[in-house]
């Protein structure tokens, strides 16, 4: 019942255009640009766009915030909307002095990309994305993000049907992801779980589209 209150204050104060603060406890990161609260609803990063888990560099961005925001208490901040198409709370968020979503296009884990009304901060973010290119921090250096692509473009890769191999042959998963990769495969440099192809399928986990997951 408490925990049922604490979430319904917290969800009033997100509505107000004033600063509210979320504990640790109270927030999971969904991917580089999406937390939930505690009673699922999500909460939007405004003014930034990072690859979905899934999409070439998207586990990376997911494990970056994860890492980053870990232990820490985060205040939100709204500008104009108050949620998005989807639903999803419109926020900047905050932690220790700062601004969260400006700190992941500088360290190229995510790019700017405005969504008009709420453009209060977007000077920095095209700021800090153009200094991000210019030095190849995080997904820029790696080819993921390019000065000729879109922020977080669409995959177009066409599913890789996995080998017939034998299911005890050993597999890798990352933290955050839902694909099961080979060893070696890119997306495995932030974390890499080893498990069984059964134990992989069985818990719900499809191949990589790159490497085919082995």
């Amino acid at each position: 019942m408490l925990r049922r209150l604490l979430t319904a204050a917290l969800l009033v104060a997100l509505a107000a255009p004033l600063i509210a603060t979320a504990a640790p406890s109270s927030i999971r990161v969904i991917d580089g640009d999406t937390l939930a609260l505690a009673d699922g609803t999500k909460v939007r990063l405004i003014g930034i766009d990072a690859p979905e888990v899934g999409q070439p560099g998207g586990d990376i961005a997911t494990d970056i915030l994860t890492e980053f925001l870990r232990g820490r208490s985060v205040q939100f901040a709204k500008d104009t909307s108050e949620t998005d198409r989807y639903g999803r709370l419109l926020r900047y968020v905050d932690t220790d002095g700062v601004d969260v979503n400006a700190w992941l296009v500088n360290h190229g884990y995510a790019r700017a990309k405005a969504y008009a009304p709420d453009t209060a901060r977007q000077g920095a973010f095209a700021q800090a994305e153009q200094a991000a290119r210019a030095t190849k921090r995080g997904l820029w250096g790696v080819g993921v993000f390019t000065a000729s692509t879109p922020a977080a473009p669409p995959v177009s890769v066409k599913p890789v049907a996995p080998k017939a191999q034998p299911q005890d042959r050993t597999v890798y998963i990352t933290r955050t992801g839902h694909k099961y990769h080979a060893a070696g495969c890119r997306y495995l440099s932030k974390s890499s779980i080893p498990i069984s192809l059964k134990d992989a399928q069985a818990q719900g986990y499809t191949p990589c589209s790159v490497c085919g997951g082995g």
